[in-house]
């Protein structure tokens, strides 16, 4: 008996000195004395944090020393919280930039987490079937945190959260003696960068860049769109002697940049709310089509300046929300951006309203322009994206639809619904919306 007690009078001492991840290792010195390692490979089980901890949750420890450049590893035993630095996955042994996984966790920077939230994005990664076990790690990094939240967190510093992913295929996964075949398979995933959240064709989101729910902030949009023409519409004018059109071109080309602020980030109730605005520089590079009313009457459908060239420009308010894996927007713009739809349509010219619709000198003009927008992202690389705008107080009253859905109808070729009192046309268009800030 004497001899028990005596053995554990002698371990005591160790046993306080011993870091709380280390127990299961052999005995290790401070982290500042370590020489710097490399990562512990992904295949290897996870460290048990303590000597009762064989029925405790896996997949919560990592060691302690300074690894690859990551930072000073932390524990997540401490429970947190913690602020979010930045999130990085590793997938077959190398960092991946796949975007389906940034779906997975609610963790961005600069937002507050614990042991449990990292713990719930753990289940959603595993739930994918992908992944035969995901480990985390927490790394401390330079960055102090804000002063606002020093005294919540247990670290005085930003964090970087890394997600070290074990694939079910062990040819694939970073048990393979040969990984860099298998990662080809994979490589499509990654060949195209997420489509841009912060607007469709011609109408804004909330949000800023690739992200659905970020921190308040400036957002800057390089957009190229080009109205190719008509593909059919049909009219019920007195005056038009075709009621069907086929295959009329339109060419107008529209060059914009749509900057904003967004005020208010999204929660599980309210909106994401930004405000912002847009210039465009349109022009054509084909005048307006030929009308040819009945007998020998020909009028030409053009607008009042020779190649329609104008500068336009519009303030706009906008909220959203995300809706499962819908992200639904509505706001309204102001300004002289919506008289660029009467260069979509010849029916929709000045003279075209005189001799078609029978209603002189009225033009298509319109200052402000209710829309709404939603984004299905069923995947980050290819959501279906469809916006509606009204043309407020507009002659003949035109509204206009397009449906976004480049990958699926290939070379960024998108459709249009142009529908106006007397007809409707389909359009034909490319759009291309560069994401310049955040990137």
């Amino acid at each position: 008996m004497f001899s028990i007690f005596g053995a554990l009078f002698l371990a005591g001492p160790v046993w306080a000195q011993a870091s709380p991840s280390a127990v299961s290792t052999a005995p290790v010195s401070s982290p500042a004395s370590q020489p710097v390692q490399s990562p512990p490979s992904v295949s290897s089980a996870p460290v048990v944090s303590s000597p009762t901890a064989q029925n405790a949750p896996v997949s919560v420890s990592s060691s302690p020393a300074s690894s690859n450049g990551l930072g000073t590893s932390l524990s997540l035993d401490k429970k947190g919280p913690w602020v979010i630095g930045e999130v990085l996955f590793i997938r077959g042994g190398k960092f991946t930039n796949d975007y389906t996984l940034t779906e997975l966790t609610h963790a961005t920077k600069g937002s507050l987490y614990t042991e449990q939230d990292i713990q719930d994005d753990v289940k959603r990664m595993e739930a994918t079937g992908q992944f035969s076990a995901v480990v985390p790690e927490l790394y401390e990094m330079p960055t102090p945190v804000p002063s606002q939240l020093s005294t919540l967190v247990i670290v005085g510093r930003e964090v970087r959260l890394v997600y070290k992913l074990i694939e079910k295929n062990p040819g694939a996964g970073p048990v393979s003696s040969a990984p860099k075949k298998p990662l080809t398979a994979t490589a499509p995933l990654r060949v195209r960068p997420p489509a841009p959240l912060s607007g469709v064709i011609f109408t804004p989101t909330a949000y800023r860049g690739h992200d659905q729910d970020n921190s308040p902030g400036l957002g800057l949009d390089i957009n190229a769109d080009y109205i190719i023409g008509r593909l059919y519409g049909k009219n019920s004018f007195k005056n038009s002697p075709a009621k069907t059109n086929y295959l009329d071109q339109v060419g107008v080309w529209m060059l914009s940049a749509d900057g904003k602020m967004q005020l208010q980030s999204e929660t599980n109730i309210r909106p994401a709310v930004a405000f912002g605005t847009q210039g465009t520089l349109l022009f054509r590079d084909t005048s307006q089509p030929t009308a040819s009313g009945a007998g020998s009457t020909n009028v030409t459908a053009q607008v009042s300046n020779q190649n329609g060239t104008q500068l336009l420009g519009d303030a706009y308010f906008v909220m959203t929300k995300k809706i499962y894996i819908a992200r639904l927007s509505a706001g309204m713009m102001f300004g002289n951006w919506g008289d660029a739809v009467a260069q979509f349509s010849n029916f929709l010219s000045p003279t075209a309203l005189t001799f078609y619709a029978q209603d002189p000198n009225q033009t298509v003009v319109s200052h402000t322009v209710p829309f709404v927008n939603v984004i299905f992202r069923a995947t980050s690389n290819h959501p279906i994206e469809i916006e509606a705008m009204q043309f407020n107080g507009a002659a003949l009253h035109p509204l206009l639809i397009n449906l976004k859905a480049s990958h699926y109808l290939k070379t960024d070729f998108n459709l249009g619904y142009l529908k106006f009192n007397g007809g409707y046309d389909l359009l034909g268009m490319i759009a291309v919306r560069y994401n310049f800030w955040p990137r």
